[in-house]
């Protein structure tokens, strides 16, 4: 964060949601988010943007990587939260 600002870049991570709400992501993306908020490091938690679209299917069957579906909302919510305008 410290060397990006320093360049005029600007940085934030990005919390991405795990597949199923497992409690193991659960207590883990609580944790980063705690850490990052303590640190004063930036971020984007997309776990709120597809939780407004539950049920939409975001993995693959017997895969668990994620699918088109979950891409879009992804690229949206980050366009939205990062954009400059």
């Amino acid at each position: 964060n410290r060397l990006s600002a320093r360049h005029g870049a600007r940085f934030a991570l990005i919390v991405l949601p795990g597949e199923g709400g497992s409690p193991e992501h659960a207590v883990h993306a609580a944790t980063m988010r705690a850490n990052l908020e303590d640190r004063g490091i930036p971020f984007v938690d997309l776990e709120a943007s597809l939780d407004a679209v539950k049920g939409a299917g975001f993995f693959i069957p017997d895969d668990g990587h994620p699918n088109v579906r979950w891409h879009q909302v992804v690229g949206s919510a980050l366009a939205e939260e990062l954009s400059p305008e």
